[in-house]
């Protein structure tokens, strides 16, 4: 077709299942103004445009699914839609695999997010974006951008390879991670700026190409149980007036410093554990300030700490 190979809106209610949507000049398939669209073992792939355009009030649900190589993004979703995917996979499209904005409610399970042109998910506004049991890997970009007070929660997931950062955290955004990895990506981990917020319980973040975690601007940041292990610069890196907690956390193996913290920035750390690190345990400058609860630093190559110009550091 010479435009989109679906469009739904207007209250309907439509079902598709075993179907192509493919090789449309536009989107693959558009829902607008309250409809309901379910999408079962079907293609949308190599669209002109978007493959799934959801905008308005829509509910829709893909289950078991292939959105892939279309000339633009593989999902977006605003206004107020309602979206779950399952078991699907969202890759190889021209820019981001999903782009969400307005109040969008979004869950992604058991689904593969990959090898996007840009981003693999772009999140602003209200929206809210949760993934259990995926992975979000090999994206030319981030694996995810956050900005505009959106929230993304990540549960059991893998963020794996993206080209550039893992997950980045800007301007009022929220993540929350729980038992998930984000690993080996080309830059840093997780990236934090413009008072972004962060939460990670039984997580990892290892083997990034830059910074495990950087912490900057007025962000706040809380790790219970997390580890920051082997990036190929510091484990930690917190500045600006920023926030940190670390409870029974493990910054370990990392190629510079476990921790580097400067500027007005406050971190706590209880019960946790900094060693084997390439550099220093902790490096303090300008006027940050460090309190070390119950916590072991040792093992490190050059100092355990190693505190500069009027950064203070308080232990017990």
């Amino acid at each position: 077709n010479g435009r989109a190979g679906l469009i739904v809106n207007d209250s309907s209610v439509t079902t598709a299942k075993a179907c192509f949507l493919r090789g449309n000049g536009e989107n693959g398939a558009v829902a607008t103004r309250n409809a309901s669209l379910s999408l079962s073992l079907c293609e949308v792939a190599r669209n002109g445009k978007v493959g799934l355009l959801l905008a308005d009030s829509v509910r829709v649900e893909v289950e078991a699914s292939v959105i892939a190589h279309n000339g633009s993004n593989g999902t977006v979703a605003a206004g107020d839609a309602t979206v779950k995917i399952e078991g699907s996979s969202v890759e190889s499209n021209l820019q981001a695999g999903l782009l969400l904005g307005g109040n969008a409610q979004v869950q992604v399970r058991r689904s593969v997010i990959s090898d996007n042109g840009q981003d693999g998910c772009g999140v602003a506004s209200s929206a809210r974006l949760l993934l259990h049991g995926c992975k979000v890997a090999r994206n030319r970009h981030a694996g995810f951008i956050l900005n505009d007070g959106s929230c993304l929660v990540l549960e059991q997931s893998e963020v794996d390879s993206n080209l550039e950062n893992g997950v980045v955290v800007t301007r009022r955004a929220v993540l929350q991670s729980m038992e998930s990895r984000v690993r080996d990506n080309g830059r840093v981990g997780i990236l934090m700026a413009d008072a972004g917020s962060a939460s990670l319980t039984s997580s990892s973040v290892e083997g990034n190409g830059s910074h495990g975690i950087v912490v900057a601007g007025t962000s706040t940041a809380t790790l219970d149980g997390t580890s920051l292990v082997r990036n190929k610069q510091a484990g930690l890196l917190v500045g600006g007036a920023s926030e940190v907690t670390l409870r029974d956390a493990t910054l370990e193996d990392n190629i510079q410093d476990g921790m580097g913290v400067a500027g007005t920035a406050h971190v706590t750390l209880h019960d946790s554990t900094v060693r084997r690190n390439g550099r220093n345990g902790l490096l303090l400058s300008d006027s940050c300030s460090v309190q070390l609860t119950g916590c072991v630093v040792t093992g490190n190559s050059d100092q355990a700490v190693l505190a500069a110009q009027s950064a203070s550091l308080s232990c017990s």
